[in-house]
């Protein structure tokens, strides 16, 4: 059985057992992304699916595509793993990157954040795009960093785009090493250089080459529909400062509001983003006393931002982009 659940954009599956069948462990609840309702989608498995999503100029009137990505991913998948389907924040985002890959994008590094499919970066990867390096990161562990590396592989993009984990909980991630407060004295290099990986390495780890390069050429952070999760959105606003600050960079931050009706409040509220911008605010504060630079953010006009892929663009979804005040 399917029903919607309270918000846009997805819906919650769960299953029902027959009184006459031997007895089974719960399943999950399944969240499922409904934009794959308006793609070009193709089963290629029980779990898996391949999606062709095609990009048409906004500038001509002619049927030739601009270009096409085959992204797979599932379809629904427990909460753990939603990074393994295609959400309505990377459509907006490869809009964004589509319409400004000239002004914004040709010639830069590029690191995104929770990955999940790969989609944007893929985007990224293309010589449409021209971006000189990509790196896409998410975490470990659930597969999500394996399903991206194929759509990669897949698209073709593999000499451009990295696939490298990143844990946004984990103090010890190398992309986080010599980013604590020493970030306010302009130290963005790697703090240990035992981080070359050597062939035992886990294969999405950072070598040193790679991290070198993160810390001394990306300029641009890409980041779609993690804001969903408490624990994880304390983490990444934690990180915000650390992350911004080197090299003066910019993050653009898409996502799909997850609106719900609030007894309480008598009103239809968005509690995952409201807790995302109320511990910003914290954060923020605290910087303020500390008289270091505050993270500034601002929402981008979607009007402006052309339709190059063919999607439901609600109201709900929504794209900011935030740096370092006072830098």
């Amino acid at each position: 059985m399917t029903e919607p659940v309270a918000g846009t954009g997805f819906e919650l599956q769960s299953s029902h057992q027959s009184p006459d069948s031997p007895p089974q462990s719960p399943p999950p609840d399944l969240f499922a992304s409904a934009i794959h309702k308006c793609s070009d989608t193709s089963s290629t498995s029980q779990s898996l699916t391949a999606t062709t999503w095609t990009a048409h100029s906004p500038h001509t009137s002619t049927s030739t595509p601009f270009l096409t990505l085959t992204i797979h991913h599932h379809l629904a998948t427990p909460l753990p793993t939603v990074g393994l389907q295609l959400w309505s924040g990377a459509l907006i985002l490869s809009d964004f990157i589509l319409t400004h890959r000239d002004t914004l994008f040709r010639g830069a590094t590029v690191c995104e954040l929770g990955a999940g499919t790969g989609m944007v970066s893929v985007l990224c990867g293309r010589s449409e795009v021209g971006c000189r390096k990509v790196f896409a990161t998410d975490v470990g562990g659930v597969g999500v960093l394996e399903l991206a590396r194929m759509n990669v592989e897949r698209n073709g993009v593999e000499g451009v785009v990295e696939v490298r984990e990143v844990d946004l909980v984990d103090d010890t991630c190398p992309v986080f090493c010599g980013l604590g407060d020493e970030e306010e004295d302009g130290d963005t290099s790697p703090a240990d250089s035992s981080l070359n990986r050597d062939p035992s390495s886990p294969p999405f780890s950072w070598p040193a080459t790679s991290l070198a390069d993160f810390h001394t050429s990306c300029t641009l952070l890409l980041a779609s529909d993690i804001i969903y999760d408490s624990p994880l959105t304390f983490a990444f606003t934690r990180r915000l400062p650390s992350l911004l600050l080197p090299l003066r960079r910019t993050l653009y931050l898409s996502l799909e509001r997850r609106i719900v009706f609030s007894i309480e409040d008598r009103d239809a509220v968005a509690p995952a983003m409201d807790y995302f911008l109320n511990t910003l605010e914290a954060v923020n504060v605290d910087r303020e006393e500390r008289q270091v630079p505050t993270v500034r953010y601002e929402k981008v006009d979607l009007d402006n931002v052309e339709k190059w892929f063919e999607y439901e663009r609600t109201k709900e979804m929504e794209l900011w982009r935030f740096w370092m005040d006072g830098v």
